[in-house]
């Protein structure tokens, strides 16, 4: 998270200071002047003016706070100009009146500068300076150094102020850098929430294309064919697959909605029991389909989610075959090959030429590739077609520490060194 710059606490402390250096000075002034003086009425006329003359500078600083925190909508900088002469004519009086007033310069010296253009600050320096000078005759014996003070004085103030105005032009810069750092941190931000959101609505949009709608999609057909039907017993075993479909499905969803953690159970597991129900669901539509499952290699113990992984991998790959091959046997083979798992699904099917993967084809070669794997498809127009998935193996990928692999480890698939033939558009 971006940390805001330094320098406007740094200006904030230096007005303070200002104030203050103010405050304390005319304080000052006001003790010496209430010491030294013996007559009554001049001494009356003095302290009135400096009280006015901390009262009005004041009221203009504490409007000019009021104004820059949004407390208050009056601005009094259109009244700075009236505000300072005022002080500065309030100030020559008191100088001219005693000289313990005349260090209140050194401050009125930095509001000067501020408040008023170059030329219009130096005339009034100059004046102030003059005043200081007039005071010394007035009230003691000139000396050069009651004038040298001053413009030493003066000369610091227009090095500070020079200084202060550089940090106020950073302050700005850094003010203006900061908030465009802060809106593209809250437009990066904006960002991953709307990624992390699609992300999750296309694993959503994948988990109910590989459950769901095939399921739906097998109901529809065998309804369907149900139509046809006049015998009992075959009805009824039609109605009997679409229960059994129905309910896998409602189970499914209740548990992705749940929260439930993917993969509870064994991908060769499942995967038998999804050869078992399309050839159910086969039989149903009346398509003459038999699927076959096995594994090969020492079994290797999987985390859940590379289970679950493969299983749907599998009965989507089962779902494609039933739906779009036409094919009469497809064959469904885990293959362990101790640093990796494939999964080869492969009918005897129609195929096809297509040159483009269709939406479930497409989410399995992405959800492959999240796990560092590879799809492979290869498809001829009359001799079936073969999916195989493969993913390498990797301490998270395991549950326990794998079996000894009985094939060597050089031992590869021999399909990866084929390049494909054709892309499925299923």
């Amino acid at each position: 998270m971006a940390r805001e710059s330094s320098i406007p606490h740094i200006l904030s402390m230096l007005r303070i200071i200002l104030h203050l250096s103010f405050a304390a000075l005319l304080s000052v002034g006001i003790v010496r002047t209430f010491l030294e003086r013996t007559q009554l009425a001049p001494l009356i006329c003095i302290l009135l003016t400096a009280a006015f003359t901390a009262c009005l500078y004041f009221v203009g600083t504490f409007s000019e706070i009021r104004f820059a925190k949004g407390e208050s909508s009056f601005d009094p900088r259109s009244l700075i100009t009236w505000w300072l002469a005022s002080i500065l004519v309030l100030w020559a009086g008191l100088t001219l009146s005693s000289e313990s007033f005349v260090w209140v310069s050194f401050p009125l010296f930095f509001l000067v500068i501020y408040a008023w253009p170059p030329i219009a600050a130096a005339a009034a320096i100059v004046g102030m300076i003059t005043v200081i000078a007039c005071s010394s005759v007035l009230n003691s014996v000139f000396t050069p150094g009651v004038v040298i003070g001053p413009i030493v004085g003066a000369i610091v103030a227009v090095t500070i102020s020079a200084v202060y105005a550089k940090l106020v032009d950073e302050a700005v810069r850094t003010r203006a850098a900061f908030e465009e750092l802060r809106a593209a941190q809250a437009k990066l931000a904006l960002s991953q929430q709307q990624e992390g959101r699609l992300a999750e609505r296309q694993k959503v949009a994948a988990e109910f294309h590989d459950t769901i709608a095939q399921s739906l999609l097998s109901i529809v057909l065998i309804a369907r064919a149900g139509q046809n039907r006049s015998e009992p017993q075959a009805l009824h075993a039609d109605l009997g697959t679409i229960e059994n479909t129905a309910a896998q499905s409602l189970t499914s969803v209740r548990g992705f909605l749940a929260g439930e953690e993917l993969g509870g159970s064994s991908a060769e597991a499942e995967l038998a029991e999804a050869c078992t129900t399309v050839e159910a669901a086969a039989s149903a539509i009346g398509t003459p389909l038999r699927a076959a499952f096995s594994t090969e290699g020492t079994k290797i113990g999987l985390a859940p989610s590379l289970e679950y992984f493969f299983s749907r991998a599998g009965q989507s790959l089962l779902s494609n075959a039933l739906l779009h091959s036409e094919a009469d046997y497809v064959s469904v083979t885990l293959h362990y090959w101790g640093s990796a798992v494939s999964l080869d699904v492969v009918d005897n099917g129609r195929g096809f030429a297509g040159k483009h993967f269709g939406y479930g084809l497409n989410s399995l070669s992405e959800r492959t590739e999240e796990l560092g794997g590879s799809m492979t498809l290869r498809s001829t127009p009359g001799s079936g077609t073969e999916v195989s998935v493969f993913v390498p193996i990797t301490g998270d990928s395991l549950a326990r520490p794998a079996a000894t692999s009985a094939p060597p480890s050089e031992q590869q698939p021999t399909w990866r060194s084929t390049p494909a033939q054709q892309e499925e558009s299923w």
